[in-house]
Order: structure tokens, then sequence, then C-alpha cells
């Protein structure tokens, strides 16, 4: 993603970047994913959910933290 900032005016190259990048993401995330359902088989909704929780909070916090440094 980085790498498409500093692409000039070559749309083919832009475009091959961003799906390359979409594409390891989603690689990224199926390999997380079952991480929940190798650690605890019959609680994995319930470690999964609260992950997100704590993610989206730690991304709330950082996101005001980050507003407030900035004005």
């Amino acid at each position: 993603m980085v790498a498409t900032g500093y692409v000039d005016c070559n749309a083919p190259l832009a475009v091959f970047l961003i799906t390359t990048a979409i594409a390891f993401a989603g690689i990224s995330f199926a390999g997380w994913a079952v991480n929940h359902l190798d650690l605890a088989p019959p609680y994995a909704g319930q470690n999964h959910n609260i992950h997100i929780t704590v993610k989206n909070v730690c991304k709330i916090v950082a996101e005001q933290e980050q507003c407030t440094t900035w004005h």
C-alpha cells in the first residue's frame, strides 16, 4: 500500500499493488481467524468476540489519543 503512493501515473502498476496488498491481507486474516478454533474449540465464538471487543476499544482509545496530540 505504501508503494502505491510512489507510483506516478502508472495506473496498471497501482492497481496491481493494491490488489496484491488486499490479497495478502486476506491470506493473513484467514490464518488469524482459525487461531480461535485451534486454541479452544468449544469457546471459539466467545474468544473471537472478546478479541474483537478489545481490539475495537484499543482502536477508539488510540484514535482519541492521536486526535488530542494533533490539535
